[in-house]
C-alpha cells in the first residue's frame, strides 16, 4: 500500500550517524565493542522503562476513580510529567516552551470556564497534544496545535457529559442552546452543569473562529458552530437509543457513530490553518464531506473493535456487538472483530485514493491532514485501546524514533545497527 512520507524535521532528536559509528567500532577490540553494545542496550531499555513509568503513573491516577476531575491542583505534576513523557519519546525539549504555553492556556481556560467544577471530566490533554504533534509539524503552527489539544479536551468533557455526567433533560437543553447559539439567551439553563459546558463550547468556538477568520479573510465561525451542533445532535441520538433500548441497524449506527467519534471539532477547524484559503464552496463540497466521513468511520470502527466490552457493559452498542446480535448468535465476538477489519481496510484505501487524487476541490495539504489523523487512529486503536491504556504504546513509539527499520534484500551492511521488524506504529509516522 502506498503511504505518504512524513518527516517531521526538527521535532525528533536525530539518531547518531550509524555509518561513522560502524567505522569507529570496526577499529576497536572485540571486548570493547561488546561492552559498548551492552551499555547502549541497557540505555535503550532504561528509556523505554522511563516512558512506561510516566504513563503508568498517569494510568494509575485514572484507575483511582472512574473519571478524574479536571481541577488543576495537579497542574505542576501535569506539566512536568508531560514534558518528561514527550522527552522520553524523543521529542526535543526545545518544545517544552510550547507545552508550557498549552498548559498555561488550558489552566486559565479551565478556571475561567469553571470546567474544574465538573466531577466527571477526564483529563487527556497530553494525548491530544501528542496527536497534534504527530500531524501538524511546522513550528509556526504552534497555535493550531494548542487549539487542537484544547478542543480535544473539550470534546472529551462533552463526551463524558453525554455518557455519565448529564441527565436526559440536561442533554436536551445543551443541544437546544447550541442550536440557538447567538440567541441562546432566550433559553434558560436547565442546570449549572449545562451552563458550564455550553459556555466553554461557546467561548472556545468564538476564540478559534476569530483566529481562523483572520487567516481566511472571511467569517468562518458559523461553520465551526455547525460542526459542534452536528456532534451534539449525533451524541443525543445515541442517548435516545440507549434510553429506549433501541437497537439500530449497522447502517443506522455507522451513519451516526462516525460523527460521535468527535474528530469534527478537532480536525476540521485546523484545516483553515494548514493550507491555501478555503472558500465556502470547498467546505460544502462533497469531497470535503467524504474525506471527513472516511477518516471518522475508520477511527470509529478501529475504536469499536477494541472497546466493545466496555461499551456493552455501559449499555451501548457498537459495530462489533451489532454484528453479533444481528447474526442471531451464529457469530462470535472474535469473528465479528475480524469481520470489522474489512470495512476498516476499505475506508482506509478509499481515503488514501482521495488524498492522492490530483484533482478535486480540497487542497492537498488539507487532504493530507485527514490522512495523518487516520494514521493516528491506527496507532491508538489497531491492536488495543491505546487512548485509554497508552502505556501499551510506549515501547513502539520509542522504537520508531530511536531504531531504524529492518531493511530486507541485498546491500545490507553486515555491521548495520540493531534492526527491528516493522510495527503498526510505523504507519502513524511514515
Amino acid at each position: 500500500m502506498m503511504a505518504i512520507a512524513v518527516k517531521p524535521s526538527g521535532w525528533l532528536r536525530p539518531n547518531a550517524c550509524h555509518n561513522s559509528a560502524n567505522q569507529r567500532f570496526s577499529s576497536l577490540p572485540r571486548g570493547i565493542v561488546q561492552r559498548q553494545t551492552a551499555r547502549a542496550s541497557r540505555h535503550e531499555m532504561n528509556k523505554v522503562a522511563q516512558v512506561q513509568k510516566t504513563l503508568e503513573v498517569v494510568e494509575h491516577e485514572n484507575k483511582s476513580a472512574k473519571y478524574v476531575s479536571m481541577a488543576y491542583p495537579k497542574y505542576i505534576y501535569n506539566y512536568l510529567s508531560m514534558v518528561d513523557l514527550l522527552d522520553n519519546m524523543g521529542i526535543s525539549r526545545h518544545f517544552a516552551g510550547e507545552i508550557k504555553g498549552i498548559l498555561d492556556m488550558t489552566y486559565s481556560w479551565v478556571k475561567e470556564s469553571r470546567l474544574d467544577q465538573l466531577p466527571f471530566a477526564r483529563q487527556k490533554l497530553a494525548y491530544f497534544y501528542l496527536s497534534a504533534a504527530g500531524t501538524i509539524f511546522p513550528p509556526e503552527l504552534s497555535d493550531v496545535r494548542k487549539f487542537w489539544a484544547l478542543n480535544g479536551v473539550l470534546t472529551t468533557v462533552v463526551d463524558d457529559f453525554f455518557d455519565v455526567g448529564g441527565s436526559k433533560e440536561e442533554l436536551e437543553n445543551l443541544v437546544a442552546l447550541a442550536e440557538m447559539w447567538d440567541e441562546h439567551y432566550k433559553i434558560e439553563y436547565y442546570s449549572e452543569q449545562v451552563e458550564i459546558v455550553f459556555s466553554a463550547i461557546y467561548t472556545s468556538v468564538h476564540q478559534l473562529g476569530a483566529k481562523a477568520s483572520a487567516v481566511q479573510g472571511r467569517d468562518v465561525t458559523k461553520h465551526i458552530v455547525e460542526i459542534w451542533v452536528d456532534l451534539l445532535r449525533s451524541m443525543m441520538t445515541e442517548v435516545e437509543w440507549r434510553i429506549s433500548n433501541y437497537v439500530p441497524t449497522s447502517g443506522e449506527y455507522l451513519t451516526n457513530a462516525y460523527m460521535t467519534f468527535a474528530l469534527g471539532p478537532i480536525v476540521l477547524p485546523a484545516l483553515y490553518f494548514v493550507g491555501p484559503k478555503l472558500s465556502e464552496s470547498v467546505v460544502r463540497d462533497p469531497e470535503y464531506r467524504e474525506l471527513f466521513r472516511l477518516m471518522s468511520t475508520c477511527g470509529r470502527l478501529l475504536n469499536d473493535a477494541q472497546t466493545y466490552e466496555r461499551e456493552y457493559s455501559e449499555g451501548k452498542v457498537n459495530s462489533v456487538s451489532l454484528l453479533v446480535l444481528q447474526s442471531g448468535g451464529s457469530m462470535s465476538i472474535e469473528d465479528a472483530r475480524k469481520e470489522i477489519q474489512k470495512p476498516i481496510a476499505t475506508c482506509r484505501r478509499t481515503l488514501l485514493r482521495l488524498v492522492l487524487r490530483q484533482e478535486g476541490a480540497v487542497p492537498r495539504p488539507c487532504k493530507e491532514l485527514f490522512w495523518k489523523m487516520c494514521k493516528v487512529c491506527y496507532f491508538f486503536y489497531s491492536r488495543s485501546d491505546g487512548f485509554s491504556s497508552p502505556e501499551a504504546k510506549a515501547s513502539e513509539v520509542h522504537a520508531v524514533i530511536h531504531k531504524p527499520l529492518h531493511l530486507k534484500g541485498r546491500g545490507r551492511s553486515a555491521r548495520a545497527p540493531v534492526w527491528r521488524e516493522r510495527s503498526d506504529v510505523d504507519d502513524a509516522i511514515y
